[in-house]
């Protein structure tokens, strides 16, 4: 600014030297006059329902500031008539117009940092208001999961208490050491795969007393995978399809494979059981699936997949997720 001044006073016939002088005695104070133009901007925003009378309220404060550079100017004239030999007294209107038009560029200036601040401030609560969906999403999710299965576990241990009742008494105790652990761990954000394949283990238990030797699991897991995090009640869903849709439709029943393996930044859970290709499609089939994929979505976003391949003999569905 005080650059500006001494360029337009030195085209109007003031020394460099001089002209330098007095652009700097005259824009050094001027800028805490400037500066004031930040708490306005602050105090009078252009969104105000008072546009009106903020804009009149900016452009007296405007006239003001050139005003006061004025008579700033006059002063330091009457102070300094040898330094200034009267020259800027004969460019008031001209100063004038510069400390209108410096005043002007600094609420322009100072609107816009405000804009900036208060754009970063919507983004942070946009980005906390996302993390906090996220999370009432995964909450809502594992209170999806828990019911699902518990329903299905009573069902079979009401089956179960006319012919075997010892079977249901011990399916009973497995069930509440499950959901017992299933409680403790779905508090959590994440478990680890270990902790997962436990609860895995425990309902595979439940199961086994249902089908005995009908069920039979060959499991391939890796040893560098078994720390990794994971959503909790990600895996038992699967594994639930695979008995309900799979080994409970064939009257051999058969085998659930399970493998756990890591391909560079991602981890690969899959799980595969036979089919009855004659067998038709239950009332929600497919439920525990869209569960799994709404998890992983809401955990992972686009990063993390599920892959389904089904044919007449075969269904095998693999979750790859990000490490």
């Amino acid at each position: 600014m005080a650059a500006l001044l001494a360029v337009v006073l030195n085209l109007r016939g003031s020394p460099w030297i001089e002209a330098l002088a007095l652009g700097l005695g005259l824009c050094l104070p001027y800028a805490l006059v400037c500066g004031s133009s930040y708490y306005m901007a602050r105090a009078m925003p252009l969104k105000s329902v008072r546009l009106l009378q903020v804009l009149t309220s900016l452009v007296g404060a405007s006239a003001l500031a050139g005003a006061l550079w004025v008579s700033a100017a006059n002063s330091l004239s009457l102070l300094l008539p040898a330094v200034t030999g009267g020259r800027l007294i004969a460019q008031l209107w001209l100063l004038y117009g510069l400390g209108v038009a410096y005043f002007v560029l600094s609420l322009v200036y100072h609107y816009l940092i405000l804009a900036m601040e208060e754009t970063r401030r919507v983004e942070v609560r946009e980005q906390e208001a996302r993390v906090l969906t996220r999370e009432a999403e995964l909450r809502a999710l594992k209170f999806q999961v828990n019911p699902h299965f518990l329903f299905n576990s009573l069902n079979a241990i009401a089956a179960l208490t006319m012919a075997e009742p010892e079977q249901a008494r011990r399916m009973c105790q497995l069930l509440s050491s499950f959901l017992r652990t299933s409680l403790r761990l779905g508090d959590r954000d994440a478990v680890t795969l270990k902790e997962e394949l436990g609860l895995v283990r425990s309902y595979l238990d439940i199961e086994l007393v249902r089908f005995s030797d009908r069920l039979t699991v060959e499991q391939t897991l890796a040893e560098n995978c078994l720390d990794l995090k994971v959503p909790p009640l990600l895996l038992q869903p699967l594994i639930e399809n695979a008995v309900k849709h799979g080994i409970g439709t064939l009257p051999d029943g058969g085998t659930i494979t399970l493998a756990v393996a890591r391909e560079s930044d991602r981890l690969r859970l899959s799980v595969e059981n036979p089919l009855d290709p004659d067998e038709p499609a239950r009332p929600g089939s497919g439920r525990g699936l869209q569960i799994v994929e709404e998890r992983l979505g809401a955990f992972y976003g686009q990063e993390a997949r599920m892959v389904i391949d089904k044919n007449q003999q075969r269904f095998r569905v693999e979750l790859i997720i990000p490490i």
